[in-house]
């Protein structure tokens, strides 16, 4: 098809119809889809600029293609040769080579594009910012990435959770959980609300820290939100509680929980009976592997007094069972 349409816009200029600049722009992503990216450039050169047709939206279809095929220097270049000519990069132009340099972990020139678009009042979007801290978390280089977010904040655009979860992520894994912290707080200042990944975040850096006493009020929040903790924390933080490395725990939701992992009874199910049934649900919910604990009395008070938060659905709506049946044996 693409050989056709080629043809095609041959024997028009040779009948003396002049494709206008919307068929030449078709004809150069096409080009650019079929990886003929070189063809695509002398089409731009030889034939659009005769005509004036190129602009833009002409070389942002171009240097995409580069940076597709690996090309981004050659992109780099293109957008000197387009101001040289008096056409202004524009918003996605830097997008295309901002994301190209990223993806090849050269932050260096994508920060330097990323100045070079704001001294020209071109400023990026939230998605884009975004995505430049999460790249400069991952590769290690989080001042430069707070510093870019400051940036954001002063240009006044919001952060949002996912780009707090960025931020977040790259202190935690940088061993600078007391940074993520003042995050986690700043955020919710903010009004941004932590969702899951945040606190899955929070409680997995607090633990690399060994502050697990910090974690475990992290994670009594987390489930009062309804969330759940991967079952490496939760066990972790389980086996420290049981060892005495954490002072006692006072909520009731946190009390359940511990209760259901050390304290497992069997589960005699009665529809009318939903602590017992709610009791169970709790701690499969939140990611423990409850079959590798044994089983002995709950204490009373525990059912009595637990807020249950976190729970989807009783277990008697998900495993219908005779009155008094037993549902498991924990043994």
């Amino acid at each position: 098809m693409l050989d056709e349409a080629e043809k095609l816009m041959d024997k028009m200029e040779r009948s003396g119809i002049q494709p206008d600049s919307y068929s030449y722009n078709e004809l150069l992503k096409g080009l650019c889809r079929a990886k003929r990216v070189d063809n695509a450039y002398v089409l731009l050169v030889n034939k659009m600029e005769a005509k004036g047709f190129v602009d833009v939206i002409s070389y942002n279809t171009i240097m995409k293609a580069l940076c597709k095929a690996g090309r981004s220097r050659r992109a780099y270049k293109l957008m000197g040769e387009m101001g040289r000519k008096g056409i202004a990069p524009d918003m996605v132009t830097f997008t295309i080579l901002i994301d190209a340099f990223l993806k090849e972990g050269n932050s260096i020139v994508a920060k330097g594009l990323l100045d070079q678009m704001t001294k020209m009042s071109l400023f990026p979007s939230l998605a884009l910012y975004t995505s430049i801290v999460d790249h400069l978390c991952k590769t290690g280089r989080i001042s430069m990435a707070h510093s870019i977010f400051h940036d954001m904040v002063e240009q006044g655009i919001g952060p949002d959770v996912v780009s707090y979860n960025a931020l977040i992520n790259g202190y935690c894994k940088a061993f600078k959980v007391s940074e993520a912290l003042h995050l986690f707080e700043e955020m919710q200042t903010r009004g941004v609300y932590p969702d899951e990944v945040t606190f899955k975040l929070i409680v997995r850096g607090l633990i690399n820290e060994k502050k697990l006493s910090l974690a475990c009020g992290v994670w009594d929040q987390m489930m009062e939100k309804g969330f759940t903790l991967d079952s490496y924390s939760s066990e972790t933080l389980i086996k420290a509680i049981n060892l005495k490395e954490v002072p006692e725990v006072t909520t009731a939701v946190f009390k359940l929980e511990i209760a259901l992992i050390h304290h497992l009874v069997p589960v005699w199910v009665n529809p009318w009976n939903e602590p017992s049934n709610h009791f169970l649900m709790s701690g499969m919910c939140n990611g423990v592997n409850v079959s590798s604990f044994g089983s002995s009395d709950l204490p009373a008070t525990c059912l009595n007094t637990a807020r249950v938060g976190s729970l989807h659905a009783p277990l008697h709506l998900m495993q219908p069972t005779p009155l008094c049946a037993p549902v498991l044996d924990w043994r």
